[in-house]
């Protein structure tokens, strides 16, 4: 890579940051941004002037370096807008170069990277992501800063969602960076929501799950908001094979909700219980009971969900 001109390796150390393949507009974007600008914190740079750049000539240095690595063979076209490399010891090659600059470098080429994403609508979370884990210190006292939180907590729901677990956590714990040192006081749902995800990732970790389900409790604003991280305590005594004490933790959890079951009724009290259910299922009806919407309400259904626990713990107990 040394022998090829300043232009050329320029533009194969931008393209190492999009990947294998990649959009060769977004490539010559910021390098044609970095040779016009020193400046990371100014507000001019805006969707106006990014399409004045994205509709260069072939003279500029970006166009000059794509071209000399097209003739060079580091790079393949592939339809009209994107490129490839031609061999994956190429884009190693790049990226060794790439991970040989200062770290600052590095963040703040990310951090331009993301200011380019965040023109695109819809804005595509997992690419943000990936880049917001390199330049992190960065993104503190940026004007975007709450903006990312947010982005980063959306990226690990929907990891979370598609059960990529690990991509999940790790967008949770940098989201979590990004707080302010007040962040329950200037926005405590989010931070609630944010780590009680982070102590559910967490559930197997008992020191760490059980230090952030503390935190959450402490400014937990409802019953619902209690009760959850009760539940998530459970779980942990689950993996620990505490099943007595997953079991309390998920009666008191329902005690918080209004519902008080006893840990060992007896045969009658559960008979007659039975008996209760049984008859109220039959004077509704199993085919009115079927046409009945879901249950939306959020007391609801975490009720459901420890009721449910509270029988397979139970069932755990006996054998």
């Amino acid at each position: 890579m040394r022998e090829l001109s300043e232009e050329a390796r320029k533009y194969l150390t931008w393209a190492v940051f999009f990947g294998e393949t990649f959009k060769i507009t977004e490539v010559a974007l910021m390098m044609d941004w970095e040779d016009s600008s020193d400046d990371e914190t100014d507000d001019i740079w805006n969707l106006h002037k990014a399409k004045n750049l994205l509709n260069t000539s072939n003279s500029r240095a970006s166009m000059r370096g794509l071209q000399l690595a097209l003739q060079e063979g580091w790079l393949v076209q592939r339809a009209r807008e994107m490129c490839t490399w031609t061999h994956d010891r190429y884009r190693q090659a790049a990226q060794a170069e790439a991970d040989a600059l200062p770290q600052m470098t590095i963040s703040k080429m990310s951090l331009r990277i993301i200011r380019m994403m965040l023109l695109e609508k819809p804005i595509d979370v997992y690419r943000v992501a990936e880049h917001a884990k390199r330049c992190l210190p960065l993104l503190q006292d940026n004007p975007k800063r709450e903006e990312l939180l947010n982005i980063l907590m959306e990226a690990g729901e929907s990891a979370w969602e598609r059960g990529a677990h690990e991509l999940a956590i790790r967008s949770f714990l940098n989201a979590r960076s990004l707080l302010r040192n007040d962040h329950w006081a200037y926005d405590s749902a989010r931070t609630f929501a944010l780590l009680s995800r982070l102590a559910e990732l967490s559930l197997g970790d008992y020191t760490t799950s059980n230090s952030i389900l503390d935190e959450c409790k402490v400014h937990a604003q409802s019953p619902e908001d209690v009760a959850n991280t009760i539940r998530l305590r459970s779980r942990n005594c689950l993996f620990c094979n505490n099943f007595a004490e997953a079991l309390s933790q998920i009666l008191l959890a329902l005690k918080h909700l209004g519902v008080d079951l006893k840990p060992a009724p007896s045969e009658e009290e559960a008979d007659a219980m039975f008996d209760l259910v049984k008859n109220e299922i039959l004077a509704v009806g199993f085919d009115e009971i079927m046409k009945m919407p879901r249950a939306t309400d959020k007391r609801t259904e975490l009720a459901i969900t420890l009721l449910n626990d509270a029988g397979l713990f139970r069932l755990d107990l006996k054998l």
